[in-house]
């Protein structure tokens, strides 16, 4: 199975432990702490480091984590993973990318490709997403690539002392 998939301005490859320095730099963003579920703040090196090294156990339970890089300046700028349940034929999708390239695009090409791989790769017959209720960029990028919102998961997690409530999207094939 080819894990490095393109599209117009995107790469989407597996992770490498040269990546670290700049999953750090990017995560290590309260910004992103604050409209992710799982990534903490303070972020450290030794978290990417961990965090990629994952990923090689993580494919045998069906989660597959790809790097978001820019094709032309070959810059790392976000992470697309689909996690895949293989008895009911669904991935779900979990994306962060980096505030500075925020708004131009990028998780919604990326998200497209990833539903592509899902749908063609993986034979799957369902992909999706949840969102933080107070993240709407996040449920438009499901909306863009043509998910519908599904329902909302009141106080369904608890992070940071509160509880929080997330917005399901999905599409079947």
């Amino acid at each position: 199975m080819n894990l490095n998939l393109s599209t117009k301005r995107l790469k989407l490859r597996p992770f490498t432990m040269n990546d670290a320095s700049h999953v750090y730099e990017l995560a290590n963003d309260p910004a992103i702490t604050e409209t992710t579920l799982n990534i903490p703040y303070p972020y450290t090196l030794e978290d990417a480091e961990e965090w990629i090294i994952m990923p090689d156990d993580s494919r045998k339970n069906g989660i597959y984590p790809f790097a978001i890089v820019l094709k032309e300046e070959n810059q790392l700028i976000g992470a697309m993973t689909i996690g895949v349940n293989q008895r009911h034929k669904r991935g779900e999708l979990a994306y962060w990318v980096g505030q500075n390239y925020w708004g131009q695009g990028y998780a919604t090409e990326a998200a497209e490709r990833i539903v592509q791989f899902g749908i063609q790769e993986l034979l799957l017959h369902k992909m999706w997403a949840q969102a933080l209720t107070f993240n709407p960029a996040s449920a438009k990028v499901m909306q863009k690539i043509g998910m519908k919102k599904e329902g909302t998961l009141i106080d369904h997690f608890y992070k940071n002392g509160e509880f929080l409530s997330v917005d399901v999207y999905g599409m079947s094939v």
